[in-house]
């Protein structure tokens, strides 16, 4: 695999994933969008901590694990090599975002129909479209020599 199929590759799995969450979303608020409710029910109040720590933690699981498999590429490797590392890496890091937004979409139509779910998994998506993998942040995340980085271009 080249390089820039490197790129492509993660490029269409990142956006499968932002695609599937927005369309799951669509769909829910479709069937809900005439009982939104801006008022916290106390009976469900186990679902808002379990929505916002699912948030949190996963954001920051997902920062962690990504800083972490990215830290352990070697820079001797092939760039290749590094490329099919950072792919694992990325994989993980929108896993463990993509689930909180699930989970928030979930509680939204199902749960209550509370615009404090709706706003979690609008969140995640925003969090998707910012991190959107470009040749810039795969040369920035993994210090690519001049050498390297002229391949993916």
């Amino acid at each position: 695999m080249t390089p820039k199929e490197h790129i492509k590759n993660l490029l269409v799995l990142h956006l499968a994933l932002l695609a599937g969450q927005l369309m799951i979303l669509g769909m829910m608020s479709f069937f809900v969008v005439e009982s939104i409710t801006f008022e916290v029910n106390e009976t469900s109040q186990l679902f808002y901590i379990i929505g916002i720590v699912a948030i949190i933690g996963g954001l920051f699981l997902s920062e962690f694990l990504f800083n972490r498999l990215k830290s352990q590429i070697s820079p001797e490797l092939s760039l290749s090599q590094k490329l099919e590392q950072y792919r694992s890496a990325f994989i993980v890091r929108d896993a463990l975002r993509e689930g909180p937004g699930l989970i928030n979409i979930i509680f939204f139509a199902f749960i209550e129909s509370n615009v404090i779910f709706l706003a979690g998994a609008i969140l995640i998506i925003l969090i998707f479209l910012l991190t959107i993998p470009s040749q810039n942040s795969i040369i920035s995340h993994l210090n690519l020599t001049r050498s390297e980085a002229d391949q993916l271009v």
